[in-house]
């Protein structure tokens, strides 16, 4: 791998570290229920657009064989996400600078990016999946 890419997994990896430390701080302050959050965006995010996005990434997770924090019965319910674009990272979490969408269970703290990172012809959408060997 090259040096570029290195960097780019690694700014993958720190970003999903980053949005990951601040949702389990949002949920921790607010619970895990997100109709008490009070955003309007997350009343409009069109759930039938996620359920396509999420029943793709649930496939690929089981295709690269993890089972790291991931459970295909709890967290393929495309229902408990949320697809937050970086302008709704800073709304609701605070954080600038994010470049990436993700999709957020914040039931179970699940983070997910929506275009992940390819490495060697694998896309990876966790961070806890990227094995960089």
């Amino acid at each position: 791998m090259s040096t570029y890419d290195i960097i780019k997994v690694q700014k993958f990896i720190s970003e999903l570290e980053v949005i990951q430390s601040a949702v389990d701080s949002f949920v921790e302050e607010n619970g895990n229920d997100s109709s008490n959050y009070g955003y309007s965006f997350l009343e409009n995010i069109p759930q039938k657009l996620l359920k396509t996005e999420v029943n793709e990434i649930n496939t690929e997770l089981l295709n690269i064989n993890t089972n790291v924090n991931w459970n295909p019965e709890k967290d393929k319910s495309s229902e408990k996400y949320y697809c937050l674009k970086s302008n709704d990272l800073k709304d609701l979490l605070g954080l600038e600078d994010i470049e990436m969408s993700v999709i957020i269970n914040f039931e179970t703290r699940q983070i997910i990016s929506v275009d992940g990172i390819n490495i060697n012809g694998v896309t990876y959408h966790r961070a806890y999946d990227v094995n960089v060997n």
